[in-house]
């Protein structure tokens, strides 16, 4: 998918990159083929002589993997992970420098021989739009060493902290976090994965390790300042990173400046785009090549794919629109993301939120209530219910 003219899984590559990674181990559970097809013509490729490539990546595909859990348990067994790793996921946009984080984790590493997991946070004061629920977290640590005491999503009425934690000399009770699903890790995090079936993700870990008496290990925090980084792990957070990405917020990372001229209010034009007269592009909007925006219409933070077609009058707000899109007349589009190809007649009614999928084609005359999630299937072998009831008869 698509943000703001590059696919997401650029931008993971792209902060790694810039923070020094050389290997990378991408795994997939699913549309392992699209993946390799655009690394192939990246410039993440891997058919470029060893010295020129940006990284050196290797695929594993393991479609029966359904969680974090269940990959590390797999490349535990591998065993092709034998030093200290980043662990992100390939929805992560950042635009911070973990060097010295990764130096801290290595430094404790010596001091603390049960130390396996530095997390990394980012500052983010209530109210931040980073802050959303999911990635909010309620955490103590130990004042001094920054060594993880207590571990807690937020999002409940109260907490209920450990007696323990008033065994240190001071504690620190954080809640202005937010949690961009950095972590580096120990090999020894696959192991605990592998030697607890269970464990599907890294808050379960994370509470086995604080709460069990029969693990040993430590947890460490860094909370960073500078810089930007978070997930698009929800629609929410995918629309408000792509207008972020927009503003150059997460600078470097922004859309690609050699296929989009970008003029005032962050608006950026891709090769032959058309805008009709009368048409406003307000502030944060990124037109894909040869897309076309019909007369009187009103774009503002919105991100076309290429060859989109709005029709006249039509008015998106917050949307994000894949490839191929095309709307009819009078479309009101508000907090959207449409799929590719995907065909919007005129006067059709969207409510806000609404998600359709790749290849979807609404009919005339329709009404979409809010926060809708629809996709295009193929017609099933069985036939219509005209076709079962000449069958019965």
């Amino acid at each position: 998918m698509s943000m703001a003219g590059r696919p997401l899984l650029d931008y993971t590559l792209e902060s790694l990159f810039l923070n020094g990674v050389n290997e990378v181990i991408l795994y997939l559970s699913n549309s392992p083929s699209s993946i390799r097809s655009w690394l192939a013509t990246s410039k993440w490729s891997q058919d470029l002589p060893t010295v020129c490539r940006p990284l050196n990546i290797s695929i594993i595909v393991n479609e029966d993997c359904r969680s974090v859990g269940d990959a590390c348990r797999d490349l535990d067994e591998k065993g092709i992970v034998r030093g200290d790793f980043l662990l992100v996921s390939g929805d992560l946009v950042a635009s911070v420098k973990l060097e010295q984080v990764v130096e801290k984790h290595r430094a404790r590493a010596a001091v603390d021989k049960h130390s396996i997991m530095t997390k990394v946070y980012m500052q983010a004061q209530p109210g931040n739009c980073l802050r959303t629920r999911g990635s909010e977290v309620v955490l103590a640590c130990d004042k001094a060493t920054q060594q993880i005491l207590f571990y807690q999503r937020s999002g409940q009425a109260a907490y209920n902290f450990p007696v323990e934690l008033f065994q240190h000399d001071e504690v620190s009770v954080c809640y202005d976090l937010s949690d961009p699903g950095i972590s580096v890790c120990h090999p020894a995090v696959l192991a605990l994965f592998s030697d607890n079936f269970d464990i599907q993700d890294m808050d379960t870990l994370t509470a086995e390790i604080l709460e069990s008496d029969l693990v040993d290990s430590t947890i460490y925090m860094e909370s960073l300042v500078e810089g930007m980084a978070a997930r698009a792990f929800s629609p929410y957070m995918f629309l408000t990173l792509s207008n972020m990405v927009m503003s150059r917020w997460f600078y470097p990372l922004v859309p690609p400046s050699k296929s989009f001229k970008s003029g005032g209010n962050n608006v950026y034009r891709g090769m032959d785009c058309e805008v009709g007269k009368g048409s406003l592009l307000e502030e944060e909007v990124l037109l894909g090549h040869g897309s076309v925006v019909g007369a009187g219409s009103s774009l503002t933070q919105t991100s076309l794919g290429s060859n989109c077609v709005i029709g006249k009058d039509c008015v998106l707000s917050n949307c994000v629109l894949e490839d191929g899109v095309t709307l009819g007349s009078l479309v009101v589009l508000n907090n959207c993301i449409i799929g590719k190809g995907a065909i919007i007649p005129n006067g059709v009614k969207i409510g806000g939120k609404v998600i359709l999928g790749a290849g979807v084609e609404l009919r005339e005359g329709v009404t979409i209530p809010d926060g809708a999630r629809m996709i295009a299937t193929d017609e099933d072998d069985w036939g219509g219910d005209d076709d079962i009831a000449d069958d019965e008869t």
